[in-house]
């Protein structure tokens, strides 16, 4: 293994919603999400927007706050979700992104 094998570490990513699928890449750039992460957990008062050199369409995975909390997008989102999450909920679901690939 090669240290760009490493950098380029892919992985199988999906993100569901009410048991919907929301999202799923089955070949994600998932050290580059872990990095935006842990960059937006030391200020998590802004929204959280994960764009990819690897991707035209972008962003790949947005958290932006709205009226009441926080909603999810994505260029590659499986159907609009209308789910509005607290801020516990945003910050729970980033930190476990980090501890699932972060070991």
């Amino acid at each position: 293994m090669h240290l760009y094998d490493v950098l380029r570490d892919e992985r199988d990513f999906k993100i569901s919603v009410n048991q919907r699928t929301f999202f799923h890449e089955p070949l994600f750039p998932i050290l580059e999400l872990v990095l935006c992460c842990q960059q937006w957990l030391r200020s998590a008062d802004v929204d959280f927007v994960y764009s990819t050199l690897e991707s035209e369409d972008n962003p790949l995975l947005a958290l932006r706050r709205s009226k009441g909390g926080w909603r999810i997008k994505s260029a590659w989102q499986k159907f609009e979700c209308d789910t509005v999450f607290s801020d516990n909920d945003v910050q729970d679901f980033v930190r476990s992104i980090v501890s699932q690939v972060v070991v």
